[in-house]
């Protein structure tokens, strides 16, 4: 349970916020309060098409992605805090290039590659990218599937 208080100095939902709206409100709260964050998966999502993702194809380029600068030149947040921070908001960037290759937008996926901290990642994690950067798509994404068990939805008729 979170006290009103809480909800009163950090806000709720950011109007205007479509996708991960619940992650940004928790992050402001996180980074000025005690509460504790975790990446750990601790809830399987909802894949049966009814989450409000599936309306929004380029989701992770959701504002979140484009809050944390903003996070990380905030004096007020204690100095340890921002580096778990800057270590989330590199995860997410992978993740956007990463989706950028599922897609099959190689170019882009460069672009936001080199604006990774790749120093943050194994080397193997980093080789892994460059390999999907030289793969067609289709077999990126057919891994995908794999690995995810139909998760994703895709058309095969490239």
């Amino acid at each position: 349970c979170i006290k009103k208080e809480l909800f009163d100095l950090y806000g709720m939902f950011e109007p205007g916020v479509q996708i991960s709206e619940d992650t940004d409100m928790w992050r402001r709260i996180y980074v000025h309060t005690g509460i504790v964050y975790s990446d750990n998966v601790t809830v399987k999502r909802n894949r049966d098409g009814s989450q409000a993702s599936i309306k929004y194809p380029l989701h992770f380029e959701a504002d979140p992605l484009n809050r944390f600068p903003a996070l990380l030149q905030d004096k007020t947040i204690a100095d340890d805090i921002k580096d778990s921070l800057r270590g989330e908001y590199e995860q997410l960037k992978y993740r956007v290039v990463r989706s950028y290759l599922y897609i099959g937008n190689k170019k882009q996926a460069m672009e936001h590659f080199k604006k990774i901290d790749k120093k943050r990642f194994s080397k193997v994690r980093i080789l892994t990218i460059y390999i999907v950067f030289l793969c067609p798509t289709i077999l990126f994404r057919k891994h995908q599937q794999y690995r995810h068990k139909g998760y994703y939805e895709f058309d095969d008729k490239e």
